[in-house]
């Protein structure tokens, strides 16, 4: 004879099993919370780091070098202008293009803004990722109490142990340090 999981009526609640909707519904809200989340946070550590800086140096610098050729129907813009690559433009030799790419790769702000500009992506790329997981996963499950995320709390589901004992901050850290 088969027996019964034993029900901890000690508990909160008594847990019961959220329906299949209910946990695709929570999942695609919690979903769009964190890419918004994260874009957000991406935008802002942009802001923070001066990445723009880099990049409008390393266009001046194109445009400088000539690695930019001015064309009216060009599909680069920069400061109001058009242009387009020196490998699209007939009129320049190969000898003429791999000398001003050279010439460009030996200066030493062009040099400064490109490093700069790689690492902000890794930066920008990396503080979105972790400090939007850290706020979805344990930062708001704190507040929202239950261990609910956004979407969880919309569609009123909670979480519990295996001993059907209400979840808590150590176990949200543990399950933010080593996942779901």
């Amino acid at each position: 004879m088969a027996t019964k999981k034993k029900v901890n009526y000690n508990s909160i609640y008594v847990p019961k099993q959220a329906s299949i909707p209910k946990r695709i519904g929570a999942f695609i809200v919690d979903l769009i919370f964190v890419l918004v989340l994260a874009t957000g946070i991406a935008w802002a550590t942009s802001a923070l780091y001066g990445y723009q800086k880099y990049v409008n140096t390393i266009e001046d610098s194109y445009v400088t070098y000539g690695i930019y050729v001015e064309n009216e129907d060009g599909p680069i813009t920069v400061n109001n202008k058009h242009y387009i690559l020196v490998e699209n433009d007939k009129s320049v030799s190969q000898e003429e293009r791999e000398i001003r790419y050279n010439n460009c790769l030996k200066d030493e702000n062009f040099k400064n803004a490109s490093n700069m500009r790689n690492y902000g992506i890794i930066i920008i790329v990396t503080s979105a990722a972790f400090v939007s997981l850290l706020l979805y996963d344990f930062v708001i499950p704190i507040f929202l109490k239950h261990g609910r995320t956004v979407g969880t709390y919309l569609f009123g589901i909670g979480y519990v142990t295996d001993e059907d004992i209400e979840i808590t901050t150590k176990n949200l850290f543990t399950r933010f340090i080593f996942g779901s």
